[in-house]
């Protein structure tokens, strides 16, 4: 993702995780699932920076690059990279066998074809994007129908790894939601 890079060697990237405030551009967390080479998933995450973090990493690369880049251009190089990790440095944690295989449950299922959301304006949104095969990609509100109950499984087995406050950042299942 543009401003927050994640660089992994994997056997697989599984899936991108953004949670945003709502209305908000950029997300204040940002994870990637990957399927590791002892069959495990391991999530990497990034925090969200302040807008004068985010202004003095971009800048300090853009001095230690020889030619002025787009952002996207920038935040792809290794020098972007070196700044972002000296002041967000890259989180990770590895997942037991048992997550792993709800987290490649979730990867092989994908997520419903037809999903009406519940529509909110507070709280946080979060914008899911399967990889594979059919790439499947889904920005739900933090209450969520039925269908999105692995799915939200899986994001509060993912925020409650990351340390991160369930009740702030977790997904709620809604049965009476029309």
């Amino acid at each position: 993702m543009i401003g927050y890079p994640i660089l992994v060697d994997s056997k697989q990237h599984l899936f991108d995780l953004k949670i945003l405030q709502s209305f908000k551009r950029f997300p204040e967390v940002y994870f990637q699932v990957h399927l590791m080479q002892d069959d495990l998933v391991q999530i990497f995450w990034r925090t969200a920076l302040s807008r004068e973090e985010f202004y003095q990493v971009g800048s300090k690369a853009a001095k230690l690059c020889s030619e002025v880049q787009s952002l996207q251009k920038l935040s792809q190089t290794p020098e972007y990279y070196n700044e972002m990790e000296k002041v967000n440095p890259l989180q990770s944690v590895m997942m037991d066998k048992r997550d792993s295989q709800i987290i490649l449950r979730l990867f092989h299922d994908g997520l419903p074809k037809q999903y009406k959301d519940i529509c909110g304006f507070d709280g946080h949104e979060f914008m899911l994007t399967i990889y594979g095969n059919h790439p499947q990609s889904l920005q739900f509100w933090c209450y969520v129908r039925p269908e999105l109950t692995l799915a939200a499984e899986v994001i509060n087995n993912i925020v409650q790894k990351a340390n991160l406050d369930p009740k702030f950042y977790g997904v709620q299942i809604s049965n009476d939601a029309d």
